[in-house]
């Protein structure tokens, strides 16, 4: 495959549009797909490890168990491309901001969102999928502020043993390398929530009474929170 950069014409359908960020194991463009007449994501396996057939495995492996998933607030994902040099496969794209933009505001910015995820992760473990890697910088907001449940690169079915995700969230079972729960991601989601409310990951000094924003705590999230 020819080197990425802005203008790449690909599989005779894509065309590069900018580069979007780059991990530890891929890169992720957005695309002008001709096919589709739509832009998408594509998520490209870094070339260096696209040379090792574990990695590939892997990355197909990923891609396998995200095209699964059908839920109005999972990142949709769609065809694979398996070239010799850099395999990739598009994705739904996104195009509002961060999730962490929403981190301090108002209860009722934060709270509704949240709720949404939840349901997307309650429909993920229903198909027995752990995500495992459920931080601020997985969830993708559009341009109407939903959000959408994003990167299935270290997802595992549950009771399944792996590596990865992020050490801030999560669970000590996941840190201790246990098999997959879900109460993994139900842990790393009071991590999360704890973020957007207060502007801060939990701490040993107990739990604010007041978001970031100044609003009382209320007692449902109190408890979630405390869990």
């Amino acid at each position: 495959m020819q080197d990425l950069t802005e203008g790449s014409r690909l599989a005779d359908r894509y065309t590069l549009r900018r580069l979007l960020g780059r991990g530890g194991m891929a890169e992720l463009w957005a695309a002008d797909d001709s096919r589709a007449g739509a832009v998408v994501a594509l998520k490209f396996l870094d070339p260096g490890l696209a040379a090792d057939e574990g990695h590939r495995r892997r990355f197909h492996d990923e891609w396998r168990r995200a095209s699964r998933l059908m839920h109005p607030h999972i990142v949709r994902v769609f065809e694979y491309h398996d070239d010799e040099s850099r395999p990739c496969y598009a994705l739904q794209y996104l195009d509002g901001p961060p999730f962490q933009e929403l981190a301090g505001k108002g209860l009722d910015a934060i709270l509704r969102p949240a709720g949404l995820l939840a349901d997307a992760l309650r429909y993920a473990h229903g198909k027995d999928i752990v995500h495992g890697d459920l931080t601020a910088r997985n969830v993708l907001l559009d341009g109407r502020g939903a959000p959408y449940l994003a990167d299935f690169g270290v997802a595992r079915r549950a009771g399944e043993r792996g590596g990865g995700g992020t050490p801030a969230a999560a669970s000590p079972e996941q840190r201790a390398g246990e098999p997959a729960h879900p109460a993994d991601d139900v842990y790393a989601f009071g991590v999360l929530l704890h973020e957007m409310l207060f502007n801060a990951p939990p701490g040993d000094g107990g739990l604010p009474q007041r978001t970031a924003g100044g609003e009382p705590l209320p007692g449902a999230v109190a408890r979630l929170l405390e869990c």
